[in-house]
Formats: C-alpha cells, structure tokens, sequence
C-alpha cells in the first residue's frame, strides 16, 4: 500500500509517497533515508568557549564580586 507521509524540517513543509505495509513501517522507511552527513561542534561555541562569559570577564575587569 502507499502511503503519503507529511513532515517538516526547519519548519518548511514537505511530503512524501512511501511504499509500505503499514503505517509504521512507511515512518520507519522515511527515517531510513534520512542520511546525516556530518556532525560537528559550533564555530560560535568554540568562540564562546575562547572567550569566556562576557559578564565574568567585565566583572573581573571592574573589579566587582557578583556572581551569576
């Protein structure tokens, strides 16, 4: 049987037609042909990492003794 199947990624709106037995197994096909290609850590992470909190620099700077 074929199924149509409607999901979104990043909010844009897609469909599909799937052969399947069931609906579950439409879902599970679907899943399948999701292929992630690569997976890495942010660039604005590690320059957050380099910099430090913001806050934690400028109280330092000021002298003060606030914490978060």
């Amino acid at each position: 049987m074929k199924y149509t199947i409607y999901f979104s990624i990043y909010g844009k709106k897609l469909k599909t037609t799937i052969e399947a037995s069931s609906q579950k197994e439409a879902e599970y096909l679907l899943r399948g042909k999701i292929k992630i290609e690569k997976i890495e850590e942010s660039s604005e992470q590690k320059f957050d990492d380099m910099m430090g909190n913001p806050l934690d620099i400028l109280n330092y700077i000021m002298g003060g003794n606030r914490t978060k």
